[in-house]
Parts: structure tokens; sequence; C-alpha cells
């Protein structure tokens, strides 16, 4: 169906209001496989999606309101011809959807009655619904962060529990990278180290406090045996490290058998067979610090949302 005038004066309308009142706005934005009418991205807020609706006919309204229903956009907001406020039956069917859809966590605003030669106070009324909803939606987030950074250094409080809210904070401000390096923390590091002997620079979250100093016992026969010192990043759970720390003793060593790392398979080469797992002795002071240095760096990164 063509777009009327008035459907296109409304969409350049609120475009420009966007643009003008939050510094942001697209029109005809590809969401998820179909065109919105205007989208636009703004903190703490990772998408919204505007759907005008002009043709009053049932079936249209539908049509358009499956569009709506699809997109994945935080707050959705449906603007449309005054002659749809008039049918009772498409009135209560949206909402009925308002309804459904706000248990999924989605804003709606609307319906929105648009009058193309005065269209100020529809405008005024999608301003003041937004910025109820973006101001609830900041409240919630400083009160999660406010909860966190208390909590951080909470020793009552599960650290792997601290790092699961940490995670969900991030995906609700959309910081995709600072989610999976916690994602990486909760669940370990093991779809990112290929190898036991892998960096931590290029690693989400570069988590440089997983790299620590064990020591290594290489045995060259008639019962020498040498001590060397081996560098090795733990790429396991961080609740497995929890786990491994309590079962030890303060000041005591603690045996891991990780992968054979590949600079150390390479000598094996040459002499043997290559053992797939290697015994690395590492202190309990060493694990710990792991666990310190995340809650460190959690720290850091609560400071830098509030900033």
């Amino acid at each position: 169906m063509a777009e009327t005038p008035e459907h296109k004066n409304a969409k350049d309308a609120i475009c420009n209001f966007f643009s003008e009142n939050y510094g942001t706005a697209l029109t005809e934005y590809l969401d998820s496989g179909f065109e919105a009418d205007v989208s636009a991205v703004l903190f703490p807020v990772r998408k919204i999606m505007v759907e005008v609706i002009w043709s009053a006919s049932n079936v249209n309204f539908y049509r358009d309101l499956t569009l709506v229903l699809s997109s994945d956009a935080e707050i959705k907001i449906v603007v449309v011809n005054p002659e749809i406020i008039k049918k009772a039956e498409l009135v209560r069917y949206f909402g009925r959807i308002k309804q459904t859809e706000a248990a999924k966590g989605y804003s709606y605003i609307g319906l929105v009655p648009w009058d193309s030669s005065n269209f100020d106070s529809a405008l005024r009324v999608i301003k003041t619904e937004l910025d109820k909803i973006i101001e609830t939606r900041k409240g919630k987030i400083i009160d999660s962060v406010k909860e966190l950074k208390e909590n951080i250094f909470n020793r009552r409080i599960p650290l792997p529990v601290i790092v699961s809210n940490c995670l969900e904070v991030a995906k609700e401000l959309g910081l995709k990278n600072e989610a999976e390096w916690l994602r990486c923390e909760l669940h370990g590091y093991f779809d990112y180290i290929k190898n036991a002997s892998m960096g931590y620079e290029e690693l989400p979250g570069k988590p440089a406090y997983r790299s620590v100093i064990g020591i290594l016992q290489i045995g060259f026969g008639r019962g020498s045996i040498e001590e060397v010192d081996f560098t090795m990043f733990i790429s396991q759970p961080i609740n497995e490290i929890i786990a491994w720390i309590e079962s030890g003793s303060s000041g005591a060593d603690f045996i891991l058998t990780l992968p054979t790392p590949e600079n150390i398979k390479g000598i094996f080469k040459k002499v043997g067979p290559v053992p797939e797992k290697m015994p690395l002795r590492v202190s309990i002071i060493k694990l710990n610090g792991i666990v310190e240095g995340l809650r460190v760096a959690l720290h850091k990164f609560v400071e830098d949302i509030k900033l």
C-alpha cells in the first residue's frame, strides 16, 4: 500500500522530534525483518521503535501491530489515525497487547492520535510518557549499581552471584563486550582458550588477574626433577576456582591438572610421548589473587557505569 501524505508527515515529524530532543533517530530502519517507521537508541534504553498506523481498516491495523510485536525494541510507540481511536474493538485489542507485552519487559506508548495540522499535542504525549519510562529504567539501574557496589567486597555474598547480577546490568545496558567477559567468568573461557599457553590480551575483559605463575615439575631421568616457573592462564569458571581455594589450606599449594601447553608439547615431541595433561603446582595465595583481582575488576566495571 502506497504511503499517504499524512503517514509521511507523521513519520518525518516524529523523526525530527527524536533528533531534536534525544539526538538520535532513523526512519525506515530494518527491524527484525521489517521496516520500522522510526527507530532510535538512547541511554538507558537500547532500542525504541515507532510505528505509524494510518489506514483505519481493521486488517491494516492488525497487520501493522504484528510488525510491532515482532520488534525486539524495549519501548514501542504506536501513533495512529484518529479514526482508529473511534473503533472500540481495536483500542481494546491494543490494551490487551500492552498488558501481555509488559509482562515480557516491553513498554508501550499508544495509541497516540495524530493530527497532521496540529501534532504538537501528540509529540507532548510521546515525550511525557517516554521520559517517564526512561527515568524509571534509569532508577532501576542506579539502584542495581548501588547495590552491586555495596556487595562486591561483601564476603557473605557468593562471588558468582555478584558476577551474575553484574551480567544482568551489562545486558540491560547493551554492553556486549562487558557481558561476554562476565559470561566467561561464570562459565569459563573454554570457548576462547584453544591451548593452555594462550595469553589473556585477546580475551573478553583482558583478565590479567587470571594469569598466574605456578611450578612445573619436569623429570629428566635417574630421579632428576627440575622445577620450572611457568605462567598459566586459569580458564575455569570462578566458582570452580573458589572451590579449589576452599578445599585447601592457607599458604598451601594446589595441584592443577591442566591441558599441556603447545609450547611444552613441542619439547615432549623430541623425547617421547606427548602427555595430554600435566600437573602445575599453584599456591592457594595465587588462586586467591584471581578471586580478589576479579572483585577489583567488578568494582571498576560498576564505577564506569556510574560515570
